[in-house]
């Protein structure tokens, strides 16, 4: 974070002089978040861009993390007051200026509305926040065999790894201890494990069989069918993203896994499976955010999903009104009707007609249960690992985790989704 304050200082804010003319939603926090932090809720504030501001050139955008402070100030002053995310960026629209919809943690000030803000790259604190839970995870809460593979093995080795490539240690290799020894074996035990599934030995049948892979590949799928942990590496262009989606199809296909996750650290990467998971057939749900997923696999992300699910049960919810309302008439219609006057005046009666034939709409509950419900109905789920950390999944458990591009991510990273949602 501070070194993000520092860059800010020497490039600029990315605005300023912003006037906030709005600050609503106000959200009381918690007593304590997953990491025993005291929670200070949140609160939206709304602030007017300058004229003429083209929103595909703001060095902001949606999502990002944003450090606020009051225009104008420098030096030690200069650091951030408020901590938040841009929510949402809207367009200018006839005389109204261009908006940017700024979440903070905690509350906005009494005089917000009447300073004017300057916004400041700002570390993502989400991502700080689920990599540290998922390592407080694996301190505090029991550990499944994934879980007691990473304790079990060493990591730190790349150096030592570099400087036998480069010729640097004596004999090209480094010495074993016995506790190294221990380790190594242990690792090796528990990633050799061959998982419960059934229907392994077809699988394995078939993986050998396919065509469209060559030996080294279906090798790789054949490691991954059999054992509870397997790393597959290879040089750019080897084919290791056609073989991931394999390997997914097959956990998915022919070990009857559910549900199963596919993340890697980059949105591209994640797009990139997810879209030959499509052309293979299988039912896949790309989640994340909808400016950083690729336009061509729309139809399968989570928000298009759920609003075809929400359109269906509006279009039942108002069938069923609409029945209840004739059966309700028919009803009326066979009873003696009351004087006029007995029951209220004539035009009472219609007013409650009127309020009776509007519809109620889904419950937040209700579109709780069909998010979840389309969710549970995807037979793979691509997110960004650190995606994968957050409250959004707090509810499954997956029988298979795929992490594509380890390499390219940093530990911490890697080890969110598997550590956070568990896996076999």
């Amino acid at each position: 974070r501070r070194q993000l304050q520092r860059r800010a200082q020497r490039s600029g804010p990315l605005v300023d002089n912003l006037e906030c003319v709005a600050v609503f939603g106000r959200k009381d926090g918690r007593k304590a978040d997953a990491l025993g932090w005291e929670d200070p809720g949140s609160e939206m504030g709304v602030l007017l861009l300058p004229s003429g501001t083209c929103l595909e050139r703001l060095r902001v955008k949606k999502g990002d993390s944003v450090g606020l402070s009051e225009a104008g100030t420098v030096g030690a002053s200069a650091g951030a007051k408020l901590a938040g995310t841009v929510a949402d960026l809207k367009p200018a629209k006839g005389r109204e200026a261009a908006q940017m919809i700024v979440k903070v943690r905690g509350a906005w000030p009494d005089n917000a509305q009447t300073c004017t803000w300057r916004v400041d790259q700002d570390a993502n604190s989400t991502l700080y926040e689920r990599q540290l839970q998922a390592l407080l995870s694996l301190v505090v809460k029991p550990r499944n065999k994934i879980c007691e593979l990473l304790i079990a093995a060493r990591v730190g080795g790349v150096d030592a790894w570099v400087a036998r490539s480069r010729g640097k240690m004596a004999g090209g290799q480094a010495p074993v201890t016995k506790t190294r020894a221990k380790d190594q074996a242990a690792a090796r035990k528990l990633a050799s494990t061959q998982p419960q599934a059934r229907n392994l030995q077809e699988a394995l049948d078939e993986a050998s069989t396919l065509k469209h892979l060559n030996a080294s590949q279906r090798e790789a799928v054949s490691a991954a069918l059999k054992q509870t942990c397997a790393v597959i590496q290879g040089p750019p262009g080897t084919g290791k993203t056609h073989v991931s989606v394999q390997i997914l199809k097959m956990w998915a296909r022919s070990l009857r896994l559910s549900p199963l996750l596919a993340t890697s650290d980059s949105n591209v990467a994640v797009d990139n499976i997810a879209m030959g998971l499509q052309a293979q057939g299988v039912k896949v749900l790309r989640v994340g955010r909808p400016e950083k997923v690729n336009k061509i696999i729309e139809e399968i992300t989570l928000e298009t999903a759920l609003e075809q699910e929400l359109a269906r049960a509006e279009r039942e919810l108002k069938k069923a009104e609409q029945k209840q309302s004739q059966d309700e008439t028919r009803s009326r219609s066979d009873s003696p009707q009351p004087a006029e006057g007995e029951n209220g005046s004539e035009g009472d009666g219609k007013g409650k007609g009127k309020e009776k034939g509007k519809s109620k709409g889904l419950t937040p509950k209700a579109r709780y249960e069909l998010q979840m419900k389309v969710l549970r109905s995807a037979e793979v789920i691509c997110c960004t690992s650190i995606a994968a950390g957050g409250d959004f999944f707090s509810k499954f458990s997956f029988a298979g985790v795929l992490v594509d591009e380890a390499a390219q991510a940093t530990e911490l990273s890697a080890v969110v989704p598997l550590i956070l949602r568990g896996t076999q």
